[in-house]
């Protein structure tokens, strides 16, 4: 199985809808209140930086992170995934985890709301190092919290200090 990573494109939209996993549909209709494929063209559209993973020919997700605040570094991250990860987990779980610091690059937190009841969603999540904050919400009848991944610093090696 050969892995692309491409920049995300609008056709890739109908693509990756035409095989989304039924639970990913309706969190985006419950969630958003609109189809998946208008999700994502909106998505992208307003979106600095998008990427469609492929599995030789098959998409498997295509994501990206739109502006919060400038200044900030703050980015809304999205992400629509086909049923293909199903079939795929591993390859997903570390093609995840491998471009994780690439999205990163390019903001200093991400976050976004996940559909509450949807446990692998979370734990693949937290298994990326997200954090949830803020209480469970409804929209379109359907629970949801906000999640966060922020850019991990690592300190610099610490140099002793000496008295003359």
């Amino acid at each position: 199985m050969t892995l692309r990573l491409v920049k995300a494109e609008h056709r890739h939209a109908k693509l990756v809808a035409a095989s989304m996993r039924p639970r990913d549909v309706q969190e985006v209709m419950q969630g958003w209140g609109c189809t998946p494929e208008r999700g994502m063209r909106m998505a992208l559209s307003e979106s600095y930086y998008s990427r469609t993973l492929f599995a030789d020919l098959e998409p498997l997700a295509m994501y990206g992170l739109a502006p919060l605040q400038v200044l900030g570094g703050q980015a809304r991250l999205w992400m629509f995934c086909t049923s293909a990860i199903d079939r795929h987990p591993l390859v997903f779980c570390r093609a995840s985890k491998r471009h994780l610091g690439d999205l990163l690059a390019h903001c200093t937190l991400a976050t976004n709301l996940i559909a509450w009841d949807d446990a692998p969603a979370r734990k693949w999540l937290e298994w990326l190092g997200a954090e949830y904050v803020g209480h469970v919400q409804q929209r379109g009848g359907r629970p949801f919290r906000q999640f966060v991944i922020a850019k991990k610093h690592r300190p610099e090696r610490a140099e002793s200090c000496r008295q003359g």
